[in-house]
């Protein structure tokens, strides 16, 4: 049975990755062993902390490093990259096999970044991120181990799995990406306020389901805040579940 480390943005309550760690559970298989921030008791998973350490030290005790899906490169990050390069190196080196499966890269980087992108891109087994724009700015022609695809959350069985008493509802996922800026959380609270006022208005009825512990719900309570004197033409639902895991 193959040993597979998945390493990813995980354990970190996160609905998103929440969901993109469960698809990519329904789909593996081998002795998997995934790095977690927080332990979710998952089954049939080998659960350790995460730290640089682990993914170092997982070369000599797996045979299959997987980073990703998610962004785990949202902004260019040169002495990440270079780690980054450096650890799949060792990985190669040791005979390992390494795929970036759906990862997410920062469109925005120097010419460094760039260079070791593409080397990481041709040396590893598989290199699919979720950008074609990326391809393009590495001057990578896409090919059986090289390509661009869609988020890997459409081949999960939880749609599948969910099912809804009522109708016209529209579920939103809010994420509070700049937490520490004030102006700009202002304006994207009345933004999702507006749309969510309209949509009530023509008789729906809206989940505001928080993407990420704290910062998220941060937001959804001040987009209810925003609308507690609005005339509902439905009703509310304020959801912070956390995806449950296998």
């Amino acid at each position: 049975m193959r040993r597979i480390l998945l390493w990813g943005w995980y354990g970190f309550e996160n609905l998103g990755d929440d969901l993109l760690l469960d698809t990519m559970l329904q789909h593996l298989q081998g002795e998997i062993t995934v790095p977690m921030n927080k332990s979710y008791a998952l089954q049939n998973v080998n659960e350790v902390s995460r730290s640089y350490k682990e993914l170092v030290l997982g070369a000599f005790k797996n045979d299959v490093l997987i980073i990703g899906p998610g962004g785990l490169f949202p902004f260019d990050n040169k002495p990440k990259v270079f780690l980054y390069y450096l650890i799949t190196r060792l990985w190669i080196l040791m005979g390992r096999e390494v795929i970036f499966f759906g990862i997410g890269i920062s469109e925005k980087m120097d010419n460094l970044s760039a260079v070791l992108w593409r080397r990481m891109a041709k040396t590893a087994d598989l290199f699919i991120t979720r950008s074609e724009n990326v391809l393009e700015q590495l001057k990578l022609i896409e090919s059986e181990k090289i390509h661009a695809m869609a988020d890997c959350v459409f081949a999960s069985e939880v749609a599948n799995e969910t099912e809804y008493p009522e109708e016209n509802i529209v579920a939103i996922s809010v994420a509070n990406l700049q937490n520490d800026n004030q102006k700009a959380f202002d304006d994207t609270v009345e933004k999702w306020s507006e749309v969510v006022k309209k949509l009530i208005n023509k008789g729906f009825s809206v989940d505001l389901i928080a993407f990420t512990k704290g910062a998220d719900d941060k937001m959804i309570d001040a987009i209810l805040s925003n609308l507690k004197n609005c005339v509902w033409g439905g009703y509310n639902r304020y959801t912070t579940a956390k995806l449950p895991m296998r």
